[in-house]
């Protein structure tokens, strides 16, 4: 089966969009959605002069093209500014994108997207305050979209069908990043975590209570991923495709340059980091809390077990051991490191059974780092130790990628078939065969993905000497190189300390709590 010319392609959005502009209402979020549309409808229509001479090239199997579009393209600029150590210049011209070019940037429709990215860039911008507001709301974000899927309510129903019309509005343009987005499972706990390490680096206690929704959202996560992988195969047999082992080793080998870094981690749903964190804060609460003690003491025990080769989790743990909390000072540092992996449109030639088309996939590739670890130092130069990477979100994601291929190869070989029987079924009609080609054509992968998140976290628990008011954070290279050096101020009354930052290719920053809670 070949592939319609772009210009007959171009046909089925051209219709669509211009039928949707006309009949969306004009309130505010509908103008963006306007607004959308009709930039898509445009891209479509450039370059149409002569369409006769037209020559539809040779198929070749195989990849086609790899490249950024879409959200990925459009948030470039952004992480370009969060690069430099600018995140609340980033933050700003992340909002400013959103009011003056949805249409090619964000759609009224991902607030939990919105929320999440503004989040990251407030925290790493030293206003935990905002950070605090903005994942807050994108947790309301998710359980609001839950409650709609789940109630009986007049308002339920009106959202479920206003989600589900969205959604194939944007089918039909051909531009699925219309729709609602959809955030993906690790995004979800993520989104706690951050919260829980934004209460955390305000000094606040409420960090206990989101810590325990985030265990409990991976554990759910991670059962659903079970059910919906058992069921992926069901796709393909629905829509009546045969079995290729070899078109799909072909598709999955696309993926093999990226396995070293998707073992990294045994599955999607290992995240250390968030045991971590319960170990740090209940340490801290320890304190005042004696008995907290032995619950730091479970979580760091867990987050070994996850994180295996960790001196630092070995040092916590043989810390926490006894009946109560250390004496002198403790300062936990928490360093983000880099860029996760970004979407880019993968585009391959498939030859499977008697077809021959092209797919398109919104595949995860990661960003290269300069950094390869962290060291500690007093003011006057003395060691005090080196950090573990302890959560490493670029493995988790290439991971959920990866063992998510199954899923991705039912869904596109489904669709691929159905047209393929479509056409087949059309015969020399003409007018049919142009109507299947324009829904075929139409299709445009969602590249929307959580894009300011961090590529690792890594950790250190140190003891300083007592008195000690600053602490000296390098950042080293493979090669033992000190790319960047920066000193963070604590308190040497407080006997729990806790410093938060940011490292990218260009920058290093640095931020502490005024106040723990302890100290209040």
């Amino acid at each position: 089966m070949k592939k319609l010319s772009r210009t007959q392609c171009a046909v089925g959005p051209f219709l669509a969009a211009a039928l949707a502009m006309a009949i969306l209402p004009a309130s505010p979020a509908d103008a963006q959605l306007r607004d959308m549309l009709r930039s898509a409808t445009d891209r479509l229509t450039e370059d149409r002069s002569e369409p006769q001479q037209q020559v539809q090239q040779a198929f070749t199997p195989g990849r086609q093209d790899l490249s950024v579009q879409g959200y990925s393209e459009s948030f470039a600029d952004v992480r370009r500014i969060m690069e430099s150590g600018d995140y609340l210049g980033a933050k700003e011209a992340y909002t400013d994108r959103r009011g003056s070019f949805s249409r090619q940037f964000l759609s009224a429709n991902d607030e939990f997207l919105s929320n999440v990215e503004q989040g990251i860039m407030l925290l790493d911008g030293q206003s935990p305050a905002g950070a605090i507001d903005a994942f807050d709301a994108a947790e309301q974000n998710v359980e609001e979209a839950r409650d709609g899927e789940r109630g009986d309510s007049v308002w339920s129903r009106v959202q479920r069908t206003t989600g589900r019309g969205l959604g194939a509005l944007a089918r039909v343009a051909g531009v699925r990043g219309l729709g609602p987005y959809s955030e993906q499972d690790y995004e979800r706990v993520l989104q706690l975590n951050y919260l829980t390490l934004s209460y955390l680096v305000q000094g606040d206690n409420r960090a206990f209570n989101v810590m325990r929704r985030a265990t409990t959202e991976q554990a759910v996560a991670r059962d659903l991923f079970a059910a919906q992988i058992a069921d992926a195969d069901s796709r393909r047999v629905e829509a009546g495709a045969p079995r290729d082992p070899s078109a799909q080793s072909g598709f999955f080998g696309q993926f093999d340059a990226y396995s070293h870094i998707a073992t990294r981690v045994p599955d999607a749903y290992v995240n250390p980091l968030g045991d971590y964190l319960t170990g740090v804060i209940f340490e801290i609460d320890a304190v005042e809390n004696p008995n907290t003690l032995t619950n730091a003491n479970t979580a760091y025990s867990n987050a070994l077990s996850l994180r295996s080769d960790s001196s630092v989790l070995r040092s916590a743990i043989q810390a926490t051991s006894g009946p109560r909390a250390q004496d002198g000072q403790t300062v936990h540092i928490l360093m983000a490191e880099g860029f996760s992996p970004a979407r880019q449109l993968l585009v391959y030639g498939l030859q499977y059974a008697d077809i021959d088309t092209l797919l398109e996939y919104p595949m995860l590739v990661p960003i290269p780092s300069r950094i390869d670890r962290f060291e500690a130092y007093a003011p006057n130069g003395a060691f005090l130790g080196r950090f573990d990477p302890i959560g490493d979100i670029e493995a988790i994601m290439m991971r959920s990628q990866q063992d998510r291929l199954p899923l991705a190869w039912a869904e596109l070989i489904a669709g691929a078939w159905r047209t393929h029987a479509q056409r087949q079924a059309a015969g020399d009609n003409q007018w049919i065969r142009l109507g299947v080609g324009v829904v075929e054509g139409m299709q445009m992968p969602d590249m929307r993905s959580w894009s300011s998140l961090p590529r690792r976290f890594h950790v250190a628990r140190l003891r300083p000497a007592a008195g000690t008011q600053e602490i000296e954070v390098r950042a080293l290279d493979e090669a033992g190189n000190v790319l960047f050096t920066e000193r963070a101020r604590i308190d040497p009354q407080s006997r729990q300390a806790v410093v938060y930052g940011r490292a990218t290719n260009a920058a290093l920053s640095l931020s502490t709590p005024d106040q723990l809670w302890i100290d209040r």
